[in-house]
């Protein structure tokens, strides 16, 4: 018999962490040969995921049999009936790879048959912060999660009818929004008590037992080893004989540069490495800081913001910004730079931290977050003096050490996730 497998994700376009993990869960169920659906709000531009993550990673996604986009009115109409669908309870298997975002839940998901990717509880924290506007993203969701609740549900007592009566209302008032936000939390409630439930770190996993009581197996997310390995790095040696001055000013070394990769979004505090720079250049620690990472438009004024701060501080001449730039960019960066700085101190995981590792350069990272379970003690730090000094002694490392670090981080690698999401699975 073949299973019939659901994928639910928000949205992949923003080509983070999350997104890298939903893509690699597809392929490991089409790996065991599920025919695979993918339910989410928007559809996947396959060209921008190819640029962020690489063609051969993302290629899977051409072979998912429906991608169901929702809206509100297609919440409603998903059902049996529904030419496009077989209706969302008639899954062998669901999984939800956006769990710490994506409140859903149905009557009909078990832990036997349900699977929730919780990256961190974050909605536990932060429901009632969210935008209106995610609130409104995700509602679908709830539309297509309350459709088929029954009374057994512990959110039953927040029905479909009723939620469908508040958004039909002319307006929507401070009532409705609390109503909506209440529902989210019931369902994610719901969706974490009732399904099996992987996270990325024993950090995650600590802060959903915490708050749940549930223990959650850990699974770290992959990361793409075979790309960013250090059999390709380009030594300092090398670049030396080709170094070039370029037309913005920065030479082609990047052998005494920090690097900093992540999405250019407020919470993600990049503002930290604008503050680490200060201290770089005063120190004389290291000859320029590249901050690069994708952004998408609702955050251009972030990155006008970031901008300012750079002018402010006189670091024009220090800090290089790069936005949406190629996959292949981005291993060029990771293979010739020797240092890397992670800015979000309780960062889950820190996935482009691990794929700097990999490639030998070392990352500097706080000491509190999943990261500080694969980069060694030496290289954390809580203050930015700290950091200034771990990155010094980054940039110093022997190549012995780096070569033995990017070994390190083979346990993450593609395979060694799809191979033990199939383990869990059967």
């Amino acid at each position: 018999m073949v299973v019939r497998a659901n994928v639910l994700h928000v949205d992949l376009n923003p080509r983070g962490g999350a997104e890298r993990v939903a893509i690699a869960t597809i392929r490991a169920l089409a790996d065991m040969g599920a025919e695979v659906d993918l339910t989410t709000t928007a559809r996947p531009d396959l060209n921008r995921l190819a640029g962020a993550f690489g063609a051969d990673f993302v290629r899977p996604l051409k072979g998912l049999k429906n991608i169901h986009i929702l809206s509100g009115e297609f919440a409603h109409n998903y059902d049996g009936n529904n030419a496009s669908s077989s209706g969302i309870n008639s899954y062998d298997l669901t999984i939800n790879t956006h769990g710490d975002m994506l409140p859903f839940y149905h009557s009909a998901m078990t832990k036997e048959n349900s699977i929730t990717y919780c990256h961190y509880p974050i909605a536990m924290f932060a429901t009632d912060f969210w935008p209106d506007s995610y609130v409104e993203q995700v509602k679908p969701f709830l539309m297509l999660s309350n459709k088929i609740e029954n009374s057994t549900s512990a959110s039953s007592s927040y029905s479909r009818s009723m939620l469908l009566e508040l958004s039909e209302e002319e307006k929507a008032g401070k009532a409705r929004k609390n109503r909506d936000r209440t529902i989210l939390k019931s369902n994610y409630d719901s969706m974490i008590r009732n399904t099996k439930v992987l996270t990325n770190s024993n950090f995650s996993q600590f802060a959903i037992h915490k708050w749940f009581g549930i223990d959650a197996s850990v699974l770290y997310p992959p990361v793409d080893t075979e790309s960013f390995t250090f059999q390709k790095r380009r030594y300092n040696e090398q670049r030396q004989q080709q170094k070039q001055q370029s037309a913005s000013g920065y030479d082609d070394d990047n052998s005494n540069t920090v690097l900093v990769v992540s999405r250019l979004n407020p919470t993600k505090k990049i503002e930290n490495a604008i503050q680490l720079a200060r201290l770089l250049k005063a120190g004389q620690v290291s000859k320029h800081v590249i901050i690069a990472g994708n952004l998408d438009p609702p955050f251009a004024g972030y990155l006008s913001y970031l901008r300012s701060m750079i002018s402010r501080y006189e670091l024009e001449d220090f800090i290089k910004l790069e936005s949406n730039l190629s996959f292949e960019r981005l291993i060029e960066l990771m293979r010739t730079c020797k240092a890397y700085f992670h800015c979000l101190p309780g960062e889950p995981f820190g996935l482009s931290a691990a794929e700097a590792m990999s490639c030998g350069c070392i990352p500097a990272v706080p000491h509190t977050g999943g990261y500080a379970e694969f980069v060694p003690e030496k290289y954390q730090f809580s203050t930015f003096k700290e950091a200034a000094e771990r990155v010094s002694l980054a940039l110093n490392a022997s190549e012995s050490e780096r070569a033995e670090l990017a070994g390190s981080i083979e346990q993450f690698s593609v395979q060694n996730y799809i191979q033990a999401f199939k383990n869990i699975v059967a």
